[in-house]
């Protein structure tokens, strides 16, 4: 969401980095919900991380499929 002039006039100076900071606070909580999850951050990219960062999306892929077939193989062993 775009503010307009006037709304970004009465945020305090630090407004957009204590955002950011609670944001990444915030993900760094989710992905501690996960076992061996892993976040990974996307620094040249805007929102279509998959147009301009395609390796790194497709390497993110392969490491959640891995894990899976990992975790998969465990539970057959286990049964």
């Amino acid at each position: 969401m775009e503010l307009s002039p006037d709304m970004s006039a009465k945020l305090p100076a630090n407004f957009s980095a204590e955002q950011e900071r609670i944001w990444q606070n915030c993900q760094d909580k989710l992905v501690a919900l996960v076992p061996g999850a892993q976040h990974v951050v996307a620094t040249k990219s805007g929102h279509y991380i998959q147009a301009t960062e395609p390796d790194l999306v497709i390497a993110a892929v392969r490491q959640v499929v891995e894990a899976d077939r990992q975790w998969s193989s465990l539970r057959i062993v286990a049964s």
